[in-house]
């Protein structure tokens, strides 16, 4: 099982990966979403702890993220349990970059 801190880590690193592929500020989101300034950018610094549902459903919305990545990244679920194939490559990953 992942560390709080690697789930934070991961939702993080999902979070923003969503929002540069839309080019968007973390302001756009805030606005967007309708989250408070200081949960979202809590969120994207990797502190998670306990995040209401539906405040990650409309952040996953806006971001046009699977909420089920979301609850993977959170350490609520595993890929398997859902269903979900392997992990995507991450944008930041090398085999990405080529």
């Amino acid at each position: 099982m992942a560390s709080p801190e690697q789930r934070g880590h991961d939702f993080a690193q999902l979070l923003r990966a969503g929002r540069k592929a839309k080019a968007w500020t973390q302001e756009d989101v805030i606005e967007e979403a309708g989250l408070s300034r200081s949960t979202y950018l809590r969120w994207e610094a990797g502190r998670v702890e306990r995040p209401d549902p539906e405040q990650v459903r409309a952040v996953c919305r806006v971001l046009n993220i699977d909420p089920r990545e979301a609850a993977v990244a959170l350490g609520y679920l595993t890929r398997d349990e859902i269903g979900l194939g392997p992990e995507p490559p991450h944008p930041e990953s090398p085999a990405c970059r080529r």
